[in-house]
């Protein structure tokens, strides 16, 4: 799958499911894990400078590891995993 334009595709860390202390959560408590890797990115965007379009590339690539928003972007559950589409301003800052 290949977004386009800004947006970006984020393989999401697993979900926690029990507490470090071996407490089960609820579906409720769970939160969308914040983390994830980059797999694909979309082209960027154009702007016009003066009489002429130039193409802006997006400031993350494949294989970095972020940290998103935690109610950005659309879930996608494929059948390799749970996936986040999101729009490369949703995201918050690339791991070092």
């Amino acid at each position: 799958m290949k977004p386009i334009g800004t947006k970006v595709i984020i393989k999401q860390d697993a979900v926690k499911e029990e507490t470090e202390g071996g407490i089960l959560l609820s579906v409720v408590d769970q939160d969308r894990p914040l983390r994830g890797i980059v797999v694909a990115v979309g082209s960027g965007r154009k702007i016009v400078v003066g009489d002429r379009l130039r193409d802006i590339a997006l400031e993350v690539v494949e294989g970095d590891r972020v940290i998103f928003a935690k109610y950005g972007g659309t879930d996608m559950k494929l059948e390799e995993g749970d996936y986040l589409l999101v729009d490369e301003a949703d995201i918050l800052a690339i791991e070092a």
